[in-house]
């Protein structure tokens, strides 16, 4: 399912748990309470997605975009968020323990 394009899409309580979602185009979707448990999301663009209560645990998110994105509630416990974009993202109450943040951009 890599480098597909779901922008805008309502995907509401998807389950996509160790899909691999590389390069996926996310851009504008709705995915709350959405499960992304260990999924491969690398260079994956979530931009202005709304993630809010989304299970990302154990993702692997390496330089996705997440510019703009609401991720209110979500969990990235345990994720790889190296190099990831989280430019004016709203990270309310967002869990991020254990997640490998090297590089990522949170101005």
């Amino acid at each position: 399912m890599s480098y597909m394009d779901f922008s805008g899409a309502d995907l509401t309580n998807v389950k996509l748990a160790n899909s691999n979602c590389v390069g996926t185009n996310f851009s504008n979707c709705i995915l709350i309470h959405s499960n992304l448990y260990c999924a491969q999301l690398k260079n994956a663009n979530f931009e202005n997605a709304i993630l809010i209560y989304a299970n990302l645990s154990g993702a692997d998110l390496e330089s996705a975009n997440l510019h703009g994105a609401n991720l209110s509630y979500t969990n990235f416990l345990n994720a790889n968020l190296r190099f990831t974009d989280f430019e004016a993202a709203n990270h309310d109450c967002s869990n991020f323990d254990n997640a490998d943040m090297e590089g990522a951009n949170f101005n």
